[in-house]
């Protein structure tokens, strides 16, 4: 009977353990598993400047460089290409100055009329010299000292068609580029928001004309509360968060990466907060110029923490 009793004793014991042994691992599993969330407990350390406003970064009024009457001018909503034509003022005149300056640097008849006028002058004045070294005094010396100054003269004359035909080229330059500035051109791929002039319209020099801005990037600004700006500095990855109902009908929100362009240097004294701006990728153009938002900035730290944790 004691047997019996010592044994079953020695069997609950063995439970005992194996439960404990089993208990240990399963909180050893939780434990790594833990840690191998501290990324996504790092990102939600991630502080949050809401009523933020976005704003199109490349937004320009297109000017002329002259004044003229408007021949042709890009429709608002036009998508255009950088450096494609968006203004055009009516250039008649100037076209048909270049024109002129195109034909005169292009003529070089002068040039070769003087470079074969000058062969001639030359081997006159050789021949004479010639002819006085076989028979002294068969040139008299004034006749001699005409055809060296005709010589020296065609030489001269040489380098001054040159110099014509020189200075033609460059007057030929500098017409082109006054036709240039009857023409506007987009600095970026745009497209065309406002039409402030119509076609037929008389502009003055530095007129706005119209208003191009692209869509690709924006800027969302914010203000940050001074004690998290020590965490905060350019480059520091931030996501973007806006309410777009009619786009995603699940949440209505959506997520935009991008990362801190500016923290600002100076507080504000009645909010004590300090002003910051993130550039963020506008996928499919949904943002839009005037829209609210929410940054959500990494810290530093955290930052530096989850690239670790990633790299391993």
């Amino acid at each position: 009977m004691n047997r019996r009793v010592v044994g079953f004793t020695i069997l609950c014991c063995c439970l005992v353990c194996l439960l404990l042994e089993m208990t240990s691992h399963g909180d050893t599993q939780e434990t790594e598993r833990h840690s191998r969330r501290r990324p996504d407990s790092a990102r939600q350390d991630a502080f949050v400047v809401s009523n933020c406003r976005i704003k199109l970064i490349n937004d320009v009024q297109l000017a002329s460089e002259r004044p003229g009457i408007l021949s042709y001018v890009a429709a608002e909503g036009t998508a255009v290409r950088n450096g494609e034509l968006v203004v055009q003022i009516r250039d008649n005149v100037a076209r048909a100055s270049y024109d002129v300056a195109e034909k005169l640097a292009t003529n070089d008849v002068e040039v070769r009329f003087a470079s074969k006028a000058t062969e001639l002058a030359q081997l006159k004045f050789l021949r004479a010299l010639e002819a006085n070294e076989q028979s002294a005094g068969t040139v008299p010396d004034l006749e001699l000292r005409e055809l060296r100054l005709l010589a020296d003269k065609s030489l001269l004359q040489l380098e001054q068609a040159k110099q014509q035909f020189l200075l033609a080229g460059l007057k030929r330059n500098e017409t082109r580029e006054q036709l240039r500035t009857y023409r506007v051109q987009t600095p970026f791929d745009a497209v065309v928001l406002n039409v402030y002039k119509q076609v037929g319209e008389v502009v003055r020099e530095g007129d706005p004309i119209l208003e191009v801005a692209s869509t690709a990037w924006v800027r969302v600004t914010g203000y940050l509360p001074v004690e998290y700006a020590h965490q905060v500095a350019k480059g520091s990855l931030v996501t973007v968060r806006t309410q777009l109902p009619h786009v995603d009908k699940k949440t209505g929100e959506l997520h935009f990466s991008g990362e801190v362009g500016f923290v600002g240097t100076k507080v504000e004294p009645l909010t004590k907060k300090v002003r910051i701006w993130a550039i963020v990728a506008n996928r499919n153009g949904l943002l839009r110029d005037g829209m609210t938002a929410s940054i959500h900035v990494l810290p530093r730290s955290s930052a530096r923490q989850s690239t670790g944790d990633n790299a391993e």
